[in-house]
């Protein structure tokens, strides 16, 4: 699957991806840095382009979780709020 990463919080290394199959927010997918492969780490930001796999919960009862992550093109504008990137969308 590909998706949009429009959740990014750089110091807790975590965020959300919005698949390209909908645009429903609950919908959206956790995906944590450690997900990404090493290579890509130092290009996950706000607006990237990834390719992901849907990998099981991190927990009971929680939502599935994006595994095997990767970067395949990097958006330069992103705007900060609150010490967390937060993709500026028009919905």
């Amino acid at each position: 699957m590909q998706g949009t990463l429009i959740i990014w919080n750089a110091p807790k290394a975590f965020g959300f991806i919005q698949p390209d199959a909908t645009t429903d927010v609950s919908d959206r997918l956790f995906v944590h840095i450690s997900n990404f492969a090493a290579i890509d780490r130092g290009n996950v930001r706000l607006g990237a382009r990834i390719e992901f796999t849907v990998g099981e919960p991190i927990a009971i009862g929680k939502k599935p979780q994006a595994t095997r992550a990767k970067v395949l093109t990097v958006n330069t504008a992103s705007t900060s709020v609150n010490g967390a990137n937060a993709l500026k969308a028009v919905l």
